[in-house]
């Protein structure tokens, strides 16, 4: 339970460090920018994550705690247990809170750390009344149902009522050009101009923080001439279809670069972009080289 435990304080230390620094976060999918952009992240004006943070490592420290007296031959103290009771169980109530709230107000959205919090605080749970006996389920019973009502009462409080599925779709992200503040070097203005002519896509979306990650890396002049396709021109919310240049392209994950035929999908290094395009540009001379070959051929 201690490796558990600090296992989701490391996550959700992150989760609070990328949100705090505005800093992406390495998602295989697009869900994670949505949900911790949503209002669903913070409560009370606190990030959700360091509260989570928080809670972990009590359970952590409880958790070690317990089996060193274990260890040592000594009793585990009754108040110690009731706080590794209370603690677990209040873990397991919010992450079934926020998976509803997952599902119902923020349309599924794919999001591989909150499934990830999800799971660690649902196996918290199992190692607990798995490791308890009738007495000690007795004893935790109480302290672990006031936490799961405290911890209900406090994240209703802070959202207030869910309208159910229903609902989802009051949930919008009204469309906002963000704007790149930083300067283009002589590198990226012609990285984005070979782009540009070789035919190269980035499918990308307003809300996607790898996206904006990209395009600060080239800078303000270089979005002049970078071939960006944006997917979700009139915001976002459920049920608005993605564009359909980006539909056609097959695009799943944001940033989605499509280069010579070949897709890739999350943020790229400049050097790696020089190489797709290297590797384009000689696929294309040799392409264009087998074509002369034959033709001479034929007139043969």
């Amino acid at each position: 339970m201690a490796a558990l435990a600090s296992a989701g304080a490391a996550e959700t230390l992150y989760l609070t460090a990328s949100k705090l620094l505005n800093a992406s976060v390495a998602c295989p999918t697009s869900g994670c920018d949505a949900v911790l952009s949503s209002p669903y992240a913070q409560l009370f004006g606190v990030p959700l994550p360091l509260l989570g943070a928080a809670t972990y490592t009590a359970v952590a420290l409880a958790a070690g705690s317990a089996a060193s007296a274990a260890r040592s031959g000594h009793a585990v103290p009754g108040w110690l247990s009731s706080g590794l009771a209370a603690g677990v169980a209040g873990l397991a109530a919010t992450s079934g809170y926020l998976m509803y709230i997952l599902q119902s107000q923020l349309g599924g959205a794919p999001c591989v750390w909150c499934w990830a919090s999800a799971g660690i605080s649902g196996a918290l749970l199992s190692c607990l009344v798995a490791g308890m006996d009738r007495r000690q389920m007795t004893d935790a019973a109480g302290p672990g149902l006031g936490a799961t009502a405290a911890a209900l009462a406090v994240l209703y409080a802070g959202f207030g009522p869910l309208g159910g599925a229903s609902s989802a779709a009051e949930l919008e992200l009204p469309y906002v050009s963000p704007q790149v503040t930083t300067e283009s070097s002589q590198e990226t203005l012609a990285l984005a101009r070979r782009l540009r002519e070789a035919g190269a896509v980035m499918y990308g979306a307003f809300w996607c923080s790898h996206c904006y990650d990209q395009k600060q890396e080239f800078g303000a002049a270089a979005m002049a001439e970078f071939p960006y396709v944006e997917c979700f021109p009139q915001g976002w919310k459920k049920g608005v279809k993605i564009a359909d240049a980006c539909e056609a392209a097959g695009v799943k994950a944001f940033p989605t670069w499509v280069i010579n035929g070949t897709t890739t999908e999350g943020q790229l290094e400049l050097p790696a972009l020089q190489a797709a395009l290297d590797a384009a540009q000689g696929a294309g001379a040799a392409g264009q080289e087998a074509a002369s070959v034959a033709a001479a051929a034929a007139g043969q």
